[in-house]
Protein backbone atom coordinates (compact mmCIF):
# COMPACT_ATOMS: atom_id res chain seq x y z
CA UNK A 1 0.00 0.00 0.00
CA UNK A 2 1.32 3.50 -0.51
CA UNK A 3 0.70 6.40 1.72
CA UNK A 4 1.46 10.18 0.11
CA UNK A 5 2.37 12.63 2.39
CA UNK A 6 2.60 16.30 2.04
CA UNK A 7 5.36 18.10 3.05
CA UNK A 8 4.61 19.02 6.44
CA UNK A 9 3.69 15.08 6.60
CA UNK A 10 6.88 14.15 5.53
CA UNK A 11 8.99 16.11 7.57
CA UNK A 12 7.63 14.67 10.76
CA UNK A 13 7.70 11.43 9.61
CA UNK A 14 11.66 11.93 8.82
CA UNK A 15 12.46 13.05 11.97
CA UNK A 16 10.39 10.08 13.75
CA UNK A 17 12.36 7.49 11.53
CA UNK A 18 15.45 9.15 12.36
CA UNK A 19 14.59 9.09 16.11
CA UNK A 20 13.52 6.01 16.37
CA UNK A 21 16.65 4.18 14.07
CA UNK A 22 16.52 0.75 14.35
CA UNK A 23 14.07 0.10 16.63
CA UNK A 24 10.22 -0.28 16.33
CA UNK A 25 8.17 2.53 15.61
CA UNK A 26 4.28 2.24 15.84
CA UNK A 27 2.06 3.75 12.85
CA UNK A 28 -0.91 4.86 14.86
CA UNK A 29 -4.04 5.63 13.14
CA UNK A 30 -7.59 6.65 14.89
CA UNK A 31 -5.74 5.24 18.39
CA UNK A 32 -5.44 1.79 16.80
CA UNK A 33 -1.87 0.62 16.36
CA UNK A 34 -1.80 -0.87 12.87
CA UNK A 35 1.76 -1.97 12.35
CA UNK A 36 4.99 -1.62 14.32
CA UNK A 37 8.10 -2.12 11.69
CA UNK A 38 11.47 -1.78 12.20
CA UNK A 39 12.68 1.19 11.08
CA UNK A 40 16.36 0.06 8.84
CA UNK A 41 17.28 3.77 7.62
CA UNK A 42 15.42 7.57 8.04
CA UNK A 43 12.54 7.96 5.58
CA UNK A 44 13.02 10.87 3.14
CA UNK A 45 10.20 10.44 1.05
CA UNK A 46 7.00 11.66 0.70
CA UNK A 47 5.48 8.45 -0.29
CA UNK A 48 6.06 5.82 1.59
CA UNK A 49 5.31 1.75 1.10
CA UNK A 50 3.53 0.15 3.73
CA UNK A 51 3.46 -3.99 3.77
CA UNK A 52 0.38 -4.89 6.10
CA UNK A 53 0.97 -9.07 6.07
CA UNK A 54 2.96 -11.91 4.47
CA UNK A 55 -0.01 -13.62 2.26
CA UNK A 56 -2.47 -11.68 -0.16
CA UNK A 57 -5.10 -12.90 2.51
CA UNK A 58 -3.29 -10.77 5.51
CA UNK A 59 -2.54 -7.37 3.20
CA UNK A 60 -6.20 -7.55 2.72
CA UNK A 61 -7.13 -7.44 6.26
CA UNK A 62 -4.72 -4.70 7.04
CA UNK A 63 -5.97 -2.26 3.79
CA UNK A 64 -9.39 -2.72 5.11
CA UNK A 65 -8.54 -2.01 9.22
CA UNK A 66 -6.75 0.85 7.32
CA UNK A 67 -9.82 1.87 5.24
CA UNK A 68 -12.57 1.26 7.97
CA UNK A 69 -9.94 3.80 10.60
CA UNK A 70 -9.53 6.06 8.08
CA UNK A 71 -13.71 6.35 7.21
CA UNK A 72 -14.27 7.03 10.87
CA UNK A 73 -11.78 9.81 10.88
CA UNK A 74 -14.43 11.67 8.31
Amino acid sequence: MLVRLDGVQASEVHLATTTYLRRRLALVVGGVALTAPFIAEPIRSTTIQISGGDTPAEAEAFAARLRALAHLQH
